[in-house]
């Protein structure tokens, strides 16, 4: 589950909408197409610069 929360962070997802995967999650396999919805959902891209 951390490498997905990892990999959905890093795509710009807003952590209310991560924390709102991760409850979805945890209430099982019934709740896979809202999380595929929530994962496919296009994010404004944040660019990194040192």
């Amino acid at each position: 589950m951390v490498k997905t929360v990892q990999a959905l962070r890093s795509t710009g997802l807003p952590l209310a909408e991560i924390k709102e995967y991760v409850a979805l999650y945890k209430r099982g396999s019934s709740t896979l197409e809202p999380r595929k919805k929530t994962a496919e959902t296009p994010k404004k891209a944040k660019c990194r610069t040192r």
